[in-house]
């Protein structure tokens, strides 16, 4: 996996500079982890399966545990205003106002979600 070095917020982090799908399973999560060598990593919506977003696979859970158990903070970004799931609207609403993980709609977003 690839990672460009940036900084949000003027905090430092890793975007994936990979484009498609690059997380599909609990494997995929822990293996970017151990790669992007950051304590805060940012990745686009399209970087995840769509069953990242239908929370009954459990992949979504799955994913973001990895993030909380080895301490590294993620930043999805992308364009969730039309999320259909209430399940998961509630998951974004919870996960932003925690911060651990954060999905906002640009990388200015994150800055003031990971504050």
């Amino acid at each position: 996996m690839r990672f460009e070095a940036t900084e949000v917020g003027g905090v430092p982090a890793c975007r994936l500079a990979e484009r498609g799908i690059v997380i599909a399973s609990g494997q995929d999560a822990l293996t970017l982890v151990a790669e992007s060598g950051c304590e805060r990593v940012i990745l686009a919506r399209e970087n995840l399966h769509p069953d990242f977003f239908d929370l009954r696979t459990g992949l979504a859970g799955e994913v973001l545990q990895k993030f909380v158990i080895y301490g590294l903070r993620l930043a999805i970004v992308g364009d969730f205003r039309h999320v259909g799931s209430r399940s998961l609207r509630a998951l974004i609403h919870e996960s932003n106002r925690t911060g651990h993980v954060v999905f906002a709609g640009s990388e200015e977003e994150v800055a003031r979600l990971w504050k």
